[in-house]
């Protein structure tokens, strides 16, 4: 085989054929393997995307929470942080549905959580029903949300006060 590989090689006719196509097969693939890696990894392009694409999933588990950018919860166990900030109680679970309810799952078990979700520009805001300022809100950026994964944050000043501190909970599709 190698022989008659070689003997092709030498001719000059079908080293140019041959090597166009197979370099326009080569361009091909390349075009179909980005084409799919963008239009997968692709986040929502405003509110309405995104929304869409929130309640297009059942639910949702979360993999990281992060304080002030440091992660202090990741593949399901707590990391400390020498000063940082802890939770006890979090949502391990949440669903976002068409009627703008949202619900969360403790990690404590007992009863969830049952918000508000509304629409706006470029994000999604959760917060209580009874809301009256945006204390307590939480914040889901066009931009963080993609089909498989979102971020949802919000900023308080709970944990420190009064530094602020901006908590992000990072979720997948279950």
């Amino acid at each position: 085989m190698k022989v008659i590989f070689n003997r092709l090689a030498d001719c000059s006719a079908f080293n140019g054929v041959a090597k166009k196509i197979f370099l326009k097969k080569i361009h091909i693939l390349l075009l179909f393997t980005a084409a799919g890696y963008v239009s997968c990894n692709q986040p929502a392009g405003n509110g309405k995307e995104a929304a869409g694409m929130l309640t297009s999933v059942k639910s949702w588990e979360i993999y990281e929470i992060r304080a002030n950018d440091a992660p202090i919860f990741k593949d399901g166990k707590m990391i400390q942080q020498f000063g940082g900030v802890e939770f006890n109680r979090y949502m391990v679970e949440v669903s976002l549905h068409k009627n703008g309810t949202f619900e969360g799952k403790f990690n404590e078990g007992g009863e969830g959580s049952r918000l508000v979700w509304r629409q706006e520009d470029d994000q999604i805001v959760v917060a209580a029903a009874d809301a009256a300022d945006k204390r307590g809100q939480w914040t889901i950026l066009a931009r963080d949300v993609f089909k498989n994964r979102f971020v949802m944050q919000t900023t308080t000043t709970a944990y420190s006060y009064p530094n602020s501190t901006t908590v992000g909970l990072y979720f997948k599709a279950k």
